[in-house]
């Protein structure tokens, strides 16, 4: 596990775009993937703490930023990606309703740990929850699998490893053949 001190998140995200922008180079397939998202223009749901729409800006990407209040005024079809940011308020009841339905249509909704509680455990009762524990009491990194085998077999030289904050939110999935992991701690 190593160590990670938690300052100067803006080249934290200048140095995501700039990585996910050698992988458009090595792999022709993800950059036009991420060209179809572009077009459908993703939402971004403002926060306190994360700041996907940086990475997003520094590749030249577009987005609708959004709150959780406005959210529920865009009327997001399925095919647009939803990211909600971290520290973003506590919804109310009609964003909830909308973040199930979306998701139930065939839409996509990533979130961070933090979201998971106010957020998706209120959208998606009964698939994930959190586990009424936070991470140890320093900021470390822990190495990441790939959970789908397409992913895998292409991307295995690469060794991710995932961020976790000391007071991040463990999870706990419910409905483990209903909910798709794309990464999971190998801690």
């Amino acid at each position: 596990m190593a160590k990670i001190n938690g300052d100067d998140m803006d080249k934290s995200y200048q140095t995501a775009s700039r990585l996910i922008q050698a992988q458009f180079i090595q792999s022709p397939e993800l950059a036009k993937q991420f060209g179809q998202m572009e077009k459908l223009v993703p939402i971004v749901v403002n926060g306190q703490h994360d700041h996907i729409e940086q990475i997003f800006q520094a590749l030249d990407f577009r987005y609708e930023p959004a709150t959780l209040d406005t959210l529920s005024k865009i009327n997001p079809t399925p095919e647009r990606p939803i990211f909600i940011n971290c520290g973003s308020s506590e919804p109310n009841r009609k964003t909830i309703t909308l973040l199930n339905e979306h998701a139930h249509n065939g839409g996509v909704v990533i979130t961070t740990d933090w979201c998971l509680h106010h957020i998706i455990e209120k959208a998606f009762p009964d698939y994930i929850r959190w586990t009424k524990t936070k991470t140890c009491d320093s900021n470390e990194s822990f190495p990441v699998e790939f959970m789908l085998e397409d992913f895998k077999e292409k991307n295995h030289d690469l060794t991710p490893s995932w961020f976790v904050e000391n007071s991040s939110y463990p999870l706990e999935i419910l409905k483990g053949d209903e909910v798709k992991v794309l990464f999971r701690s190998l801690e």
